[in-house]
């Protein structure tokens, strides 16, 4: 079975990032979420499903995620080729 190129986890919470190719060969990633539990006989489970009290905890990964994400694509320098010919200051 496939691993992910990295996870993030916050209390119970996962974010699994998972690198994909596209048809031309263009890396692109895929985000999956997870939350641990222990059922009625104290076995872990895991499940895609979420209760409104772990949806803080999903945003808080996914923001997580995403920064790492950019901070992957931004050149050492801090500038990227898009600003740089992009004409905006910033």
């Amino acid at each position: 079975m496939a691993k992910p190129c990295k996870s993030y986890k916050l209390g119970a919470i996962e974010c699994a990032v998972w690198a994909n190719q596209t048809a031309d060969g263009k890396p692109y990633f895929s985000f999956s979420f997870q939350k641990s539990y222990k059922d009625v006989n104290g076995e872990w489970q895991q499940t895609s499903f979420f209760n409104k009290s772990d949806l803080a905890l999903i945003a808080a990964l996914t923001y997580k995620a995403c920064l790492a994400e950019i901070d992957s694509r931004v050149p050492p320098s801090g500038e990227s080729e898009q600003s740089k010919n992009s004409g905006v200051p910033f």
